[in-house]
C-alpha cells in the first residue's frame, strides 16, 4: 500500500508586502465581506499574495504586494464607509513566505514551528490546490523564516549547510 505525502517542492518569499484586514463588530456577520474585498482587490488591479477569512474570526485578511498598497486601502476605505463598526486596518510592514508543495497538515505544523522559533506570524493559509502553505511574517523576520522554512521542510538543508544571499533592496 502506497502512502502518499506532500513533497515540498519550493519555498518563496515576497518581501514586500502589506496587510490588511477588514473587521466588522463582533455582533455582525461578516456576510458578503469576502466577495467585497477580493473584488475591491480587483478594481485597482493589486497584485493579491494571500485573502484569508476564518468564520470565527473577526474580519478578512488581504495581504497584497506594497506596490497597491495605498490604493486598496483607499478602495477598501470607500467600499466599507457606509458600514457603522467596520474598520479597515493595514500594516504594511510584512512579508509572505510561501511553501509550495505543502498540504493542510503541514501548514498546521509549519505554523506553530515558525512561532515556536519567534516568528510573528500574522496570517496563514493553503492555496486553493492545497498545495501551497503562505505564512504572513513581520517583514524584519524574513530572512530567519526563509531558513527555518528551508530547513524545516527540506531534509538536506540543515543550519550552515547552505547560504541564502541577502539582496540589497
Amino acid at each position: 500500500q502506497l502512502r502518499r505525502t506532500a513533497e515540498v517542492k519550493a519555498v518563496a518569499l515576497a518581501r514586500e508586502a502589506s496587510s490588511m484586514v477588514v473587521s466588522k463588530p463582533r455582533a455582525r456577520s461578516l456576510g458578503n465581506t469576502l466577495e467585497r474585498t477580493a473584488s475591491a482587490a480587483k478594481e485597482v488591479r493589486a497584485e493579491v499574495l494571500l485573502l484569508t477569512y476564518a468564520p470565527s474570526s473577526d474580519g478578512v485578511t488581504i495581504t497584497v504586494a506594497s506596490a497597491h498598497a495605498r490604493e486598496l486601502e483607499k478602495q477598501l476605505q470607500r467600499e466599507f464607509c457606509g458600514e457603522p463598526g467596520f474598520a479597515v486596518k493595514t500594516n504594511e510592514d510584512v512579508s509572505v513566505a510561501t511553501v509550495v508543495g505543502a498540504n493542510p497538515a503541514q501548514r498546521e505544523r509549519l505554523a506553530s514551528q515558525l512561532k515556536v522559533a519567534g516568528a510573528k506570524v500574522f496570517a496563514a493559509g493553503l492555496s486553493a490546490s492545497g498545495r501551497a502553505a503562505s505564512f504572513v511574517v513581520n517583514r524584519s523576520q524574513f530572512h530567519k523564516t526563509l531558513l527555518e522554512l528551508h530547513q524545516r521542510t527540506r531534509p538536506e538543508c540543515r543550519a550552515g549547510s547552505h547560504s541564502l544571499r541577502r539582496s540589497s533592496s
